[in-house]
């Protein structure tokens, strides 16, 4: 289709080191529209524009396929234990590893260098224009630096003899500072410059001790200090020059290495104030430095001036014009490129294509709050062959181009935003009829629930159902899809049995929620790749196509964007709009609801990523060294106590309920996230669908961080003593559930193979069966140990999940085959069902890791490729030369993928799992998924060796435990859960447990040994010979 209104101007790439021209462009004043409140938008018309390539940066794209030499210094000499881990984008990108360097050690006058030859078949298809890399100590990642991206247009014009050479210093708060020149990068230099206050500087000076005394290093002869607005940055290389001291501000000679410098007036976020300063060691060397303004947001006035509460961030586009709004209150110039393909210059064939790099680029202008904003006059929206976008942000971070991150859709591997109007867009048929869930109309799709605790939860990998070659579509829809996953109607046969697979497994198990591993756009590479290796535009089901590298998605790139990874196309940033819509509405059909498993607390890397990218430090944690705060286990963590941080996440959980009709979000490490921010959460929340459900990880990964000064973390407490439900007009109307980490111990033993109730082994304690009757009860804790809270609709029970071993791989290690194979074992089939069923049973949202009713098993033979080199946390080894996974977030289909030919090996213990699931489906309304003190008596949970009236234990530490519930018609029901029996000589298979009940007949609702029908009670009913059971029955 042909581009309208834009003039597109197609020239020859420039010369690697050209500085990329983008002259100021025309422009004239218009109102502001929407919820803005920045004042003015500068409105340029379609043509107005500059043509460049890629949005300007310094230097132009390159692809090097020569050597790099990353040649690395710090200043206290330390390299014995010091390490490079390198990766590469590209095709087949992936890491490297952690490699030594060359001269490890025998450091020179520089410090330790590794030479990376990218012609070498190491490389093959990996990479194009840039390479990444962090430094870090051997065998951990403790002090690790911060991600470093070598773009290898900076360095070509300074190759010399086919190399390369990139000169790295430690930098301020774990960054790397990198230089093109080895002169540059030697002697003494400005180690820190920030603001303290509004009108005061810190600088300090560092290098290299040596002799010199500590006060001599890093001492500034002079300097002068310059503040540079957007007019600077316009200037051509050689006006930067002539008009440089229009920018002066102010001179000293300090002849120190620590000094404070003093400005007449207030800062101005948007100004790039730089010392340019001579240092003592060498007078004749210029070393300069940018203000880092971190220490001045959480100041009353910054939270004043620079917070911006519009809802239009982003691109907003009609057929007449494209308004285009950033925050960026501390970048010093901001423009907008538009491209009319969403695929970068170095990524459609893994070569470089600078054709895919023309765009027109335009000048933001600085608006009110920190808003840099701009209309250009045209039609922009084209749903068929969309327009796409970048920013450009130039601060103390360099000049960086950036994808919007407020987009809606991008192009391939999220580079570039799609100007989309999705008010446009066509949604699937009877989409709005799963709106009416809360109104609870006959014409809802979803079933109605009262409660949160009504919810039984599969938790999914979108990849993972359908990627096996036991998984077959009858539409020719590519396993591992959007497609796949949606599809109903298929099966697998073997012999004279054929079973459910896929979504209808789901469905006939009545599961009436699926939490979905991450689906929001992550860091990784999305293309499918043919068998040689070219990557392929669309999935043609002629061609053999192999897909992208797997990952679980913990890696967040676009918050607001659908994953590409699992679209049958994902260069057209729509069809994966389509496709996850269709999903939505195809469980919707099945009456089940869609829950989003969502990462606000890290992004997948800090400095390149687009928040840091455009105002710098502010989006991120930071401790008093300017170092990165880790609490979410991956080397960063949101600030979500800051308004803007918390702002997004408020309005992208909105985003996702109103476009996508979400019912559920769970939080990933949720305890980083800040009691206030969730409570906003759940207040817009509950304004679109008063049903939607809200839980998470009531932890930190380390613990490192303590918010006490700035509000409290949203952990497992303060899920049940802040965020429980007050009322539509409280400011919590929705609860903030947690996951019962305590019970699922309790249960079945530490996540590491541990043992619990289920599985009793030598350090087995009453504590357990304690924290298991807790855990029915709704309740998170156990009474000799740490009590959080007792709400069951904030209480999300499970037996496992994603990054457990599955619940069938711990009980087969700890009670079937054990470490010596990964053979399958009856015994742990029996223990997966009972344990899983009483979960189903429990007052709580019921949660099951998907795979377990096909006693899925993670498990990697030694021909994967990744055997040799998994990470020792992540598996522990067998007897019979396989590993068994846990934390199986990047091992692939042949470790992570369902078998369905399991599911007709051992159908009848499918069945025995299913009638689970059906049976709590039936007696929802009546016993479960009503509040604490109505659901049940709590006085009647009843756990064996406690001298409770009634109950007796045959063997040491008991075989089982009861509880009664009573239902909404005056019912009783009464609930057994027997795990393995434990004797003295450890593991006992026989032996009798008896529970005192009163004399009648009672109905089995259900039982995971498959009886039904009744029985007949006297004064007690005994177990004899049972164990690894779960029965449930009713008096009549």
């Amino acid at each position: 289709m042909k581009k309208q209104g834009i003039i597109w101007t197609f020239s020859l790439p420039l010369i690697a080191g050209l500085l990329v021209g983008c002259g100021e462009t025309s422009s004239s004043a218009k109102s502001g529209t929407g919820n803005s409140s920045s004042g003015a938008v500068t409105s340029v018309s379609g043509g107005s524009g500059v043509s460049s390539g890629a949005a300007e940066t310094s230097y132009a794209d390159s692809t090097w396929e020569g050597k790099v030499k990353i040649y690395y210094h710090n200043d206290q000499n330390d390299y014995a234990t010091k390490r490079l881990w390198v990766w590469a984008a590209g095709v087949g990108g992936s890491d490297l590893g952690e490699v030594e360097f060359d001269n490890q050690t025998s450091a020179d006058d520089f410090g330790v260098y590794k030479v990376f030859d990218l012609s070498d078949s190491t490389w093959a298809g990996k990479t194009t224009t840039s390479m990444s890399f962090i430094v870090k100590t051997k065998g951990t990642w403790s002090g690790q630096s911060t991600d470093t991206l070598v773009q290898f247009g900076k360095y070509v014009s300074a190759a010399v003899d086919n190399m390369i050479t990139v000169y790295a210093c430690d930098g301020e708060g774990g960054n790397i500072d990198t230089y093109v020149q080895k002169n540059d990068a030697l002697g003494d230099r400005i180690a820190t410059a920030a603001f303290t206050s509004w009108t005061k500087i810190h600088v300090t000076g560092g290098g290299t001790a040596g002799t010199r005394e500590a006060s001599e290093v890093g001492k500034v002869e002079s300097y002068r200090l310059y503040g540079y607005d957007a007019s600077y940055y316009r200037l051509s290389a050689a006006d930067r020059l002539l008009h440089k001291e229009s920018y002066f501000l102010s001179e000293e000679s300090p002849k120190s290495n620590a000094f404070d410098i003093t400005l007449a007036a207030e800062a101005d976020p948007s100004l790039a104030y730089t010392i340019e300063a001579y240092m003592s060691l060498d007078t004749s060397k210029k070393k300069s430095k940018s203000a880092a303004f971190t220490a001045l947001f959480d100041t009353a006035n910054f939270t004043s001036k620079y917070t911006y509460t519009g809802t239009d961030l982003g691109c907003s586009a009609t057929h007449d014009s494209a308004i285009f709004k950033v925050w960026a209150p501390t970048s010093y110039r901001m423009q907008v490129t538009i491209f009319m393909t969403g695929t970068p210059a170095d990524i459609y064939t893994g070569k470089y294509d600078p054709t895919r790099g023309w765009g027109t680029t335009y000048e933001m202008e600085k608006g009110e709050h920190g808003v840099w904003q701009l209309e250009i006059k045209d039609d922009l929206l084209d749903n068929a062959s969309p327009y796409f976008y970048t920013y450009t942000a130039t601060n103390a971070m360099g000049t960086n181009e950036v994808c919007d991150p407020y987009a809606k859709a991008t192009g391939i591997n999220g580079r570039r935003a799609a100007i989309v109007d999705f008010k446009t867009l066509r949604n699937p048929t009877d989409w709005d009829k799963i709106d009416n869930s809360f109104a609870y109309g006959s014409g809802s799709l979803l079933p109605k629930i009262t409660s949160a605790n009504q919810l039984s939860v599969y938790e999914a990998h979108i990849r993972d159902l359908t990627a096996d070659k036991t998984w077959i579509s009858n539409n020719s829809y590519k396993n591992g899809t959007y497609q796949a996953f949606s599809e109903a109607g298929t099966t697998y046969s073997s012999g004279a049995t054929t079973v459910k697979t896929g979504r209808d497994d789901i469905a006939e198990m009545k599961f009436n929620a699926v939490q979905l591993l991450p689906v929001f756009d992550q860091d990784n590479d999305e293309r499918w790749t043919l068998e040689n290796g070219d990557p392929v535009e669309a999935y043609n089901a002629t061609q053999g196509v192999n897909a992208p590298a797997y990952n679980w998605g913990y890696n967040p790139l676009n918050y607001n964007v659908v994953e590409g990874v699992y679209s049958s196309n994902p260069f057209d940033p729509l069809t994966r709009v389509s496709e996850y819509k269709q999903l939505i509405k195809n469980y919707a059909d099945d009456g089940i609801r869609i829950i989003m498993d969502v990462v606000y607390n890290h992004v997948s890397s800090v400095n390149n990523c687009n928040f840091t990218k455009l105002v710098p430090y502010y989006y991120f944690r930071t401790n008093a060294e300017g170092y990165y705060t880790n609490g979410s286990g991956v080397g960063n963590e949101t600030a979500t106590e800051r308004p803007m941080m918390s702002q997004f996440i408020v309005q992208s959980l909105c985003w996702w309920a109103k476009e996508y009709k979400i019912k559920g979000f769970r939080f990933d490490v949720m305890g980083v996230l800040d009691v206030a921010t969730m409570k906003a959460a759940s207040k817009a929340l509950y304004a679109i669908d008063p049903t939607i459900v809200l839980y998470g990880e009531g932890w930190t990964a380390d613990g490192s961080h303590n918010m006490d000064e700035k509000g409290s973390r949203a952990t497992a407490a303060a899920c049940y003593s802040e965020l429980y439900a007050n009322g539509a007009t409280g400011d919590c109307p929705i609860a903030v559930g947690c996951f019962n980490s305590v019970g699922k111990s309790a249960l079945k033993g530490e996540e590491h193979l541990g043992w619990g109730f289920m599985n009793k082994g030598s350090d087995w304690g009453a504590n357990e069966k304690n924290g298991v009757c807790y855990m029915l009860n709704g309740h998170m804790g156990d009474p000799n140990g740490t009590d959080f809270g007792a709400n069951p609709t904030q209480t999300v029970n499970y037996a496992s999940c994603h990054d457990n071993y599955t619940q069938y791989d711990q009980m087969n290690y700890t009670v079937g085959t054990g470490p010596s194979s990964s053979a399958d074992s009856t015994v742990a089939m029996e223990a997966t069902v009972a344990s899983c069923a009483a979960v189903l049973f429990s007052e709580g949202i019921a949660f099951t890791q998907g795979g377990e009713e096909i006693f899925r098993q993670k498990v990697m033979k030694s021909d994967d490729p990744s055997f040799s080199t998994i990470d020792s946390g992540d598996f522990v080894a067998l007897g019979d030369g396989t590993k068994l996974v846990r934390n199986s977030y990047m091992y692939g289909d042949a470790v992570n993928s369902y078998k369905w030919d399991r599911k007709v090996t051992y159908n009848a213990y499918f069945e025995k799992f299913k009638a689970a699931g059906v049976a709590r489906a039936s007696v929802l309304e009546a016993i479960l998924g009503r509040g604490y003190d109505s659901a049940c008596d709590p006085s009647k949970y009843r756990y064996g060796a406690q001298g409770v009236t009634g109950w007796s234990d045959a063997i040491d530490h008991g075989a089982g435990l009861a509880y009664q519930m009573l239902d909404n018609s005056s019912h009783y029901y009464y609930g057994f859960l027997l795990g393995r029996i434990k004797s003295d000589g450890y593991g006992a298979t026989g032996g009798s447990t008896s529970i005192g009940m009163g004399s009648g007949t009672y109905q089995i609702v259900y039982d995971s040994y498959g009886r039904s029908g009744s029985i007949t009670v006297g004064t007690s009913y005994t177990f004899t010979g049972y164990q690894n059971e779960f029965l449930v029955l009713k008096n009549f």
